[in-house]
């Protein structure tokens, strides 16, 4: 799941035909695993349809990623394009839920566009969006040559795994920040596969970041007030390669602590969420957070010792979920 400004990363190009002018018979889209998507839409488009020319489009489903036996899904057909319906260049959408094709006893789905009689120019795209891992480039065919899209000033990353009211909490205070130029990123292990596992993601999911700084922000922890990003915002303007600010952490204090603040980092008096990272330091130092234990400090070692220049932000912008009042986040 994410929140992000751009749309993007919400939808993703899973599926084809490929525009074209196609004779008669049937085309087929690329299979959709329903597993890995909540809802997905098939946009077909007619160009020019022959005079005497008809074309179906239906979507069908199977237990199998090979569709050795697709079964055409109740309710997931157009009502037939023809030239005598004035029907070229004209588009029909069908809609399907992992739900309705999960209650017809499928998982894989692709879509069949049939011309009869004759042909038409004509191509399907296949979105999916509701994505259960996110971002959604990571899902788009390989043939998405390029994704155009504005840049943000703020990735925030949230790991999370099967803990609901604390990612709710953490989405709350993103959505209420005065400063909007971000996009959000959530990082769901629905399997619990560890923290092991848990860090490498940084790494699989970085190239899609689109903010020009990334704060890395796990479920518990939140953003401790509605001016936070904008405070990183304003401290930004030389582009330093690190804005380093403080988090209450609760009964083990402020991080930094104090004998790391304008200080080289100390293993245990640091943490990875109290500093957000210019996206080309990121990407060249992410590799670093790896294994299971102290991946945040051997993170930030990495970054000290390549002498990247810092911002220091004498200011608290995070906190630990369970520390002080966010009712400012109801107002």
């Amino acid at each position: 799941m994410a929140q992000t400004q751009r749309l993007s990363e919400r939808l993703a190009v899973v599926a084809t035909i490929d525009p074209d002018a196609y004779g008669t018979g049937a085309q087929t889209t690329d299979v959709i695993d329903m597993k890995l998507f909540r809802r997905v839409i098939f946009i077909v488009q007619a160009g020019t349809i022959a005079s005497t020319g008809k074309l179906d489009f239906a979507v069908y489903g199977d237990t199998a990623v090979g569709m050795s036996s697709p079964v055409a899904l109740t309710g997931k057909s157009i009502t037939q394009l023809t030239e005598a319906g004035t029907d070229s260049d004209k588009q029909a959408i069908v809609e399907v839920t992992a739900e309705e094709v999960a209650a017809q006893g499928k998982r894989y789905i692709r879509g069949t566009m049939t011309l009869t009689t004759a042909g038409a120019d004509a191509g399907v795209v296949a979105l999916a969006g509701d994505l259960i891992y996110y971002p959604a480039a990571e899902n788009d065919l390989a043939s998405v040559d390029e994704i155009v899209a504005l840049r943000t000033f703020l990735s925030i990353v949230t790991r999370t795994h099967n803990r609901p009211d604390m990612l709710g909490r953490i989405m709350e205070t993103v959505a209420a920040q005065t400063c909007q130029d971000l996009e959000h990123v959530i990082l769901h292990d629905a399997v619990g596969r560890g923290l092991q596992w848990a860090n490498g993601q940084y790494q699989r999911y970085a190239p899609a970041l689109s903010g020009d700084y990334v704060l890395m922000l796990d479920d518990d922890n939140v953003l401790a007030h509605p001016e936070a990003v904008a405070t990183m915002l304003a401290a930004s303007g030389c582009k330093p390669h690190i804005l380093q600010f403080m988090a209450d952490v609760g009964p083990n204090g402020i991080l930094p602590h104090e004998q790391c603040w304008m200080a080289e980092p100390q293993i245990y008096h640091v943490d990875g969420h109290t500093l957000a990272v210019r996206r080309d330091v990121w990407l060249a130092h992410v590799h670093h957070f790896s294994g299971d234990k102290c991946a945040d400090y051997r993170f930030i070692r990495a970054l000290w010792d390549s002498g990247a220049s810092i911002e220091w932000i004498d200011s608290v912008l995070v906190v630990a979920l369970g520390v002080g009042n966010l009712e400012w986040i109801r107002s």
